[in-house]
């Protein structure tokens, strides 16, 4: 099961509500992370690496020590982070494992280069679409791959091409966060929320009044049945773990990948 993924910020122009697979501009989301809100003051956050940390939640910091120790307990030497963003996450693992080689990634240059003036302990700091690129160029370079959050942007056939493309790297381990899985109590609450809202825009559209609306549509939040549904059909990884974070938050899920 699957359920839509909506958000009200109005500065990401680039995705459009009534698009059935999501599209998110890399262009846009650059722009957005520098702009923020257009609050006076807010490019100063790029400025020092406290000031870059300030925004990290209790969330990044919970998952950040989690996903640390459970790379120390599979004994990842060298790590490739997908999509890394701020890399809040990042800089706890590299704060708890010292030792260990770590390589940020990230669609946007502006977020590349910011890291590697402010966190130059990342042994490698490379600008990479994982939508576009071709992940065969770094074979045997990474025993493990993590990717955090980001596979709400992918479509289903998206996320099956993915882990197609990212076998190719010869990885020992893929690691999924996801901080939108679907469990049961989520996917009553949307599809209730459908319901209510569909008798109320019927109402409305007899009244000829504005629809209420959802927000803008930017992705997808997937229960475990449908992780592991596409999992198998890529046909190239096997789920190992699948667990429910839920002590640091209810729709938080971990998924361990390992070769076939």
């Amino acid at each position: 099961m699957k359920i839509k993924l909506y958000t009200r910020d109005q500065n990401l122009q680039g995705i459009a509500e009534n698009q059935k697979e999501c599209v998110v501009e890399s262009a846009e989301w650059s722009m957005t992370r520098q702009k923020g809100n257009g609050t006076p003051g807010f490019s100063s956050r790029f400025e020092t690496r406290e000031s870059f940390l300030a925004p990290m939640w209790e969330l990044d910091y919970a998952i950040g020590l989690r996903l640390s120790s459970y790379l120390r307990e599979i004994g990842a030497e060298r790590v490739l982070s997908l999509a890394s963003g701020p890399a809040y996450h990042e800089y706890l693992i590299k704060k708890e494992l010292p030792g260990i080689h770590l390589t940020v990634s990230d669609f946007d240059p502006f977020i590349i280069d910011t890291l590697k003036r402010l966190f130059p302990e990342y042994e490698e700091h490379i600008v990479f679409n994982i939508k576009e690129e071709d992940f065969s160029k770094m074979r045997g370079k990474y025993d493990t791959v993590i990717i955090i959050e980001a596979i709400y942007a992918f479509s289903d056939l998206e996320l099956v091409y993915f882990l197609q493309n990212i076998r190719r790297m010869e990885p020992v381990n893929l690691l999924i966060i996801m901080k939108s899985y679907a469990d049961f109590k989520k996917c009553f609450t949307y599809y209730r929320n459908i319901i209510f809202k569909s008798i109320i825009n019927l109402k409305k559209g007899i009244m000829k009044e504005p629809a209420l609306s959802w927000g803008r549509f930017h992705g997808w939040s997937r229960s475990r049945g449908t992780i592991t549904k596409l999992v198998r059909k890529s046909d190239v990884f096997k789920l190992k773990i699948f667990e429910d974070w839920r002590d640091i938050r209810s729709d938080v899920a971990f998924c361990h990948l390992i070769p076939r």
